[in-house]
């Protein structure tokens, strides 16, 4: 059975990554998203202080600025996940904070205009922009007004670790050291995972999810700053940007025109078929969600949950709350082809048909 999504096995392809970043002074390559955004928070070195978070937010982006004394104060979303240009005004005056992160979720969530109106009121404040949902979108870098880019790589390609720090500010030295751990766990699950997509080894499959499992364990129990592996910078180097921009818009638009009829099935975001920005994966939302997943796992279609979120960010967010307990991300990544996004769509349409 062809199964589609979960973690990516080993990739490479050609044509330099980081040729996309040359506004940037600083160019920081990292181990996970996490190292990343806590060298932000230690740049910036005002510990104790505020910096609002949208509330569709998950852990692993709060907690290095938790960790590092920071006070999160969460902010709502409008319906299409944007920022309320209001609120962000009322709570920057309430609790004075010295950062404030913005995402642009799944590329259809725009921050240039609300960053833009930040700057203009509260000058003094750090914006940073967590762009991981459009990493291969080089306009949305062109934002002269976030002080900081941030953003997970492993999330979209066959690399054992990777993340990136975009500025034109001074970024803290630290200290050059690969996580070894954390990478040598998950270069041995991509390379069963490899042997399993050829195999169908079951046995293989439960020894890669436990070693991913393990992997994740690492990075959560750590709480220094690990550099980009030399491996995985290699592939970065050599990866075909364009190729896996062209294929991910093709997905997208094939998997939404395949499923945006079955019933049962609803889009949060507004779905545009001239989308500028390479698209990450396609949210879902439905009934009865964590039934759904099991359903769409047990025919080899893997469609995470992005994210489960707090207590103290549902209490302040409804969207935020229903996108965390309704949505399914589906994947359309450069690994599939046109026949695999019709498989993906069968299943989707099979499941949901049965629900």
């Amino acid at each position: 059975m062809r199964e589609f999504g979960s973690e990516f096995c080993y990739l490479s392809n050609e044509k330099k990554f980081l040729s996309t970043f040359v506004y940037f002074s600083n160019v920081i390559l990292m181990s996970t998203g996490r190292d990343a955004l806590g060298l932000v928070a230690e740049s910036i070195d005002l510990k104790g202080n505020n910096i609002l978070f949208p509330s569709y937010s998950c852990n692993s982006m709060v907690e290095p600025f938790s960790k590092r004394g920071w006070n999160i104060i969460y902010y709502s979303l409008n319906d299409d996940l944007s920022v309320k240009k209001e609120e962000i005004f009322s709570l920057c005056k309430r609790f004075n904070p010295k950062a404030i992160l913005l995402m642009n979720f799944f590329g259809v969530a725009p921050t240039e205009e609300i960053a833009y109106h930040i700057k203009k009121k509260f000058e003094c404040i750090y914006i940073i922009e967590d762009f991981t949902h459009v990493l291969f979108s080089e306009r949305v870098l062109l934002n002269k007004y976030v002080d900081f880019f941030v953003a997970s790589i492993r999330k979209w390609v066959g690399l054992a670790d990777g993340a990136i720090i975009l500025s034109n500010l001074r970024i803290n030295n630290f200290d050059n050291k690969e996580n070894s751990k954390f990478i040598n766990l998950r270069n041995e699950a991509q390379s069963l995972k490899f042997k399993y997509t050829t195999t169908k080894e079951i046995k293989l499959k439960d020894c890669y999810l436990e070693l991913l499992k393990k992997a994740e364990l690492v990075i959560d129990r750590y709480d220094n700053i690990y550099t980009i592996s030399k491996s995985s910078l290699e592939t970065l180097n050599s990866l075909d940007v364009n190729g896996i921009i062209l294929i991910r818009k093709e997905n997208f638009q094939h998997l939404y025109e395949g499923i945006k009829q079955i019933k049962g099935i609803k889009f949060q975001l507004e779905i545009d078929n001239k989308q500028i920005c390479c698209p990450f994966s396609l949210p879902i939302l439905v009934n009865n969600r964590d039934k759904i997943q099991n359903e769409f796992a047990g025919k080899g279609l893997y469609a995470p949950v992005i994210w489960p979120i707090n207590n103290m960010a549902r209490n302040v967010c409804h969207v935020s709350t229903n996108m965390s307990d309704s949505m399914l991300s589906i994947p359309i990544d450069q690994r599939y082809d046109y026949e695999d996004i019709e498989d993906i769509i069968k299943i989707v349409e099979s499941v949901m048909n049965s629900n």
